[in-house]
């Protein structure tokens, strides 16, 4: 295959992403974010067997969309297994019908597949060093009996609720993800020095964050038009850094206790 655009972190390759992972190397995680075929767009259609074709790049997968998307499409995310869910929350939001909550969040499912123990997993951690503190929970009907003990120290672990603005004024793509919110996803499962994969590329983002954080990315999209916009983003260099990301994890954290 010929690379649309390779530099010493990202690969980017146009085409459909059916035809392009059976042909990509082994890779740590997918973290992508598929059209959720919820819309009359003539983009926005699910590729039916594309998470078969993802199960043979990597063990694990972190897949942003909507709970009607999961809930549709479970049948073809057969022989993975679901670990955890992350809530996007947004700054603003969207409702085609004035008969229903504003919807103000999109999910981040983690699937994998094999034995759990031997996936590369590191929660991110933000804020100031705490103190150890040892914290012993007594009988409650969850956790029967023995309770449950466990011990606090150094700094705060990422929530799975994780406020990120929208890209709204400077999107290249329509449904664009910002990096707060897939940095986390891609420090957690991916090592440094390791390689993730996005199906969907869109604008570029999972590149993006990949190359800032020292991590290697394999891009697939299929729309020409998006590729010129991902090569013209890379080539403008980093626009947050790993500090800009925790900041604003805690101020919101700062925001909410209030």
């Amino acid at each position: 295959m010929q690379p649309y655009y390779e530099d010493e972190a990202v690969t980017l390759y146009h085409g459909d992403a059916l035809e392009i992972l059976p042909q990509l190397p082994k890779a740590d995680a997918i973290v992508t974010d598929p059209p959720y075929g919820e819309t009359s767009l003539d983009w926005d259609r699910w590729p039916d067997g594309w998470p078969a074709a993802a199960a043979m790049v990597a063990p694990q997968m972190w897949c942003f969309g909507s709970m009607r998307m999961f809930l549709e499409k479970r049948g073809d995310l057969e022989g993975w297994k679901l670990a955890q869910d992350i809530v996007w929350e947004k700054h603003n939001g969207s409702s085609f019908h004035d008969d229903r909550f504003r919807r103000v969040h999109e999910f981040a499912l983690h699937f994998y597949r094999g034995e759990w123990g031997a996936l590369y997993r590191e929660v991110p951690r933000f804020g100031e060093e705490q103190r150890k503190q040892n914290i012993r929970r007594g009988k409650t009907p969850h956790l029967g009996a023995n309770g449950a003990a466990s011990v606090i120290e150094g700094q705060r672990i990422m929530t799975s609720v994780i406020f990120a603005p929208s890209c709204h004024g400077y999107a290249v793509n329509e449904t664009q993800k910002p990096e707060d919110i897939v940095a986390p996803l891609l420090q957690y499962s991916v090592p440094p020095g390791g390689l993730v994969v996005d199906c969907f590329a869109g604008s570029g983002t999972t590149g993006a964050v990949a190359r800032k954080f020292r991590r290697r990315a394999i891009l697939i999209e299929k729309r020409e038009a998006q590729c010129r916009a991902i090569v013209e983003r890379l080539r403008q260099g980093d626009l947050l850094t790993a500090n800009d990301l925790g900041n604003r994890l805690a101020a919101h954290e700062t925001k909410q206790e209030r």
